[in-house]
């Protein structure tokens, strides 16, 4: 009997390599193919969104807005203002945001950079928090972060924007037609001249 288990404990090794393999190659394959139709890799596009440098340098703030440290913002609304921050986003499109927040009425999020609220995620937690959305960007947006009129202070440890998901860096703008040319988006490689050999 010990022998057979033995047997069968070396034949199942085999196997579980040849499985393991065949999925290991599905999924390189899958990737493979993902990326070459996928273009451009996502790619962070919040400038420091871990607070390691001072504040003013990548973010426009209002209102009570401190750095306690490298990595932590606190606001402290007033009755009239949120006491918040903005960076301007040069992209559009489909992204990933992610903050880590605490305290009274956090805000994160994104506005069509005009009077619109855009998308935002918010937390009313003493305990630290990980807001996450998959949203859509427009052009010229700006991601930020705020309180609440009158509510105690908040924290921002963290703010990202990874992307994008479905990259298409080229469907946000084109070129007006011009009769007798035609336009290949500067994101999509020029297909390859015919082969002159015979």
């Amino acid at each position: 009997m010990r022998r057979g288990s033995r047997h069968r404990a070396r034949g199942a090794g085999p196997l579980r390599a040849v499985l393991t393999a065949v999925l290991l190659a599905g999924t390189t394959v899958l990737a493979a193919q993902g990326s070459a139709a996928a273009g451009p890799a996502p790619r962070e596009w919040v400038a420091d969104g871990r607070f390691a440098a001072p504040l003013a340098e990548h973010w426009t703030c209002t209102g009570d807005v401190r750095q306690l440290g490298p990595g932590l913002v606190e606001g402290r609304p007033g009755a009239y203002d949120f006491a918040g921050c903005v960076q301007r986003l040069p992209m559009g499109g489909k992204y990933d945001l992610t903050a880590v927040v605490s305290g009274a009425y956090a805000f994160v999020g994104v506005s069509d950079g005009t009077t619109g609220p855009g998308t935002h995620l918010w937390s009313n937690d003493p305990e630290t928090r990980v807001l996450r959305a998959t949203i859509d960007v427009p052009a010229g947006a700006e991601v930020y972060f705020h309180g609440w009129y009158g509510q105690g202070p908040y924290q921002v440890s963290y703010v990202s924007l990874v992307g994008p998901i479905v990259p298409d860096p080229c469907s946000t703008w084109s070129p007006t037609p011009t009769p007798g040319q035609t336009w290949v988006p500067s994101c999509h490689p020029l297909p390859l001249a015919p082969s002159t050999a015979s």
